[in-house]
């Protein structure tokens, strides 16, 4: 494949996939970037998942890694979408409180910030 062939091909990628999301959808997404994942990125992921299990909401609400935010050194970082709700350093004991107050209320924990 040619160079402009692969652009051309990630650029209609790229177009599938802003067609494909729901801006309005409610997202976890938490950092898997080095940095994070070395703070504990697998544990708070699981952690996640099994409290939206538990609540019956894990088939409507998706919980995603994603690349580096920049912030190795306060990791794991999690960003609730789409309100766009930044919590570092979140540990396993955050989760229940996050997915109460956050995730299914839209408040923000302010001691989380």
């Amino acid at each position: 494949m040619t160079r402009v062939a692969s652009v051309a091909a990630f650029r209609a990628w790229q177009e599938r996939l802003a067609r494909s999301l729901d801006p309005t959808q409610k997202m976890v997404t938490i950092c898997g970037g080095t940095g994070c994942t070395a703070f504990g990125t697998p544990a708070v992921l699981e952690a996640f998942r099994r409290e939206l299990d538990r609540r019956g909401v894990a088939g409507e609400i998706p919980v995603k890694t994603t690349g580096c935010h920049g912030f190795c050194e306060k990791g794991p970082v999690v960003v609730l979408l789409p309100s766009k709700i930044f919590y570092p350093s979140v540990q396993v004991e955050d989760v229940p409180e996050i997915v109460e107050r956050s995730v299914l209320g839209d408040a923000i924990i302010d001691r989380l910030l």
